[in-house]
């Protein structure tokens, strides 16, 4: 696995305050993360996600679905994407900075960008769900994902 946390620079600045409005994530390779469930069951249920260095808090079921649709309505463009590119693109030494977010309510986004040279740059998947924006280079990463946002929506049902 290799993530790596991108320019947050979208901040806006008032006297001492930051505001990130937008982070973005470059997911390489199966993607760790793991799934915790408080209060199941209950109308207090709540979801928290860790997917490398992200860290998200959901409270409603219906939440959980509208993302994992979002990222699996982008599986129709992953032949456009290598199987699995962590031994090539996998930056020894890295450590991404931890992000924690909130979702509820947001509006998941996807696009295939396909540079006009591959010299300087890949193909990418492009999704975003509220402040986070995952350039997702590969299937692995992918579809590991996906398998994380789909066992957060079974255990918010």
């Amino acid at each position: 696995m290799a993530i790596s946390v991108h320019d947050s620079s979208m901040a806006t600045e008032w006297a001492g305050v930051t505001t990130v409005q937008a982070v973005s994530i470059r997911a390489v390779g199966e993607v760790g993360g793991h799934v915790d469930v408080t209060r199941a069951g209950t109308p207090e249920a709540m979801a928290t996600i860790a997917i490398g260095p992200v860290l998200a808090r959901l409270c409603h079921a219906d939440a959980a679905s509208r993302i994992r649709e979002g990222w699996k309505a982008a599986a129709v463009v992953l032949n456009r994407l290598p199987m699995d590119l962590s031994q090539t693109l996998a930056v020894p030494g890295s450590s991404p900075t931890g992000i924690v977010v909130r979702l509820g309510a947001d509006v998941v986004t996807t696009s295939m960008l396909v540079p006009a040279t591959r010299q300087l740059a890949r193909s990418h998947l492009r999704v975003q769900v509220g402040p986070l924006i995952w350039q997702v280079m590969d299937r692995a990463a992918y579809w590991s994902i996906v398998r994380l946002w789909e066992r957060v929506e079974r255990m918010l049902v």
